[in-house]
């Protein structure tokens, strides 16, 4: 739920974006393995990935490499 709501707390309420990202996703993270400290179910790892690439500004704007003709299809 917290990797699927961060984006909007990014935007409303940046202090709590980043309470939300040091107390619920950055947790479940473990540095030293390169891994999840307990197993994910398989949305909830998608949503927990997501949400921490998304609060770090590591997903790609994919829609700024298009043409502008491609955006008024």
């Amino acid at each position: 739920m917290y990797g699927g709501t961060i984006g909007y707390f990014v935007i409303a309420d940046p202090e709590k974006a980043q309470k939300v990202y040091q107390d619920k996703l950055v947790y479940l993270y473990n540095p030293d393995t390169d891994s999840w400290k307990q197993m994910l179910s398989y949305y909830d790892d998608n949503w927990a990935w997501f949400g921490i690439a998304l609060y770090n500004r590591l997903l790609p704007n994919l829609v700024a490499s298009l043409p502008p003709a491609a955006l008024t299809k």
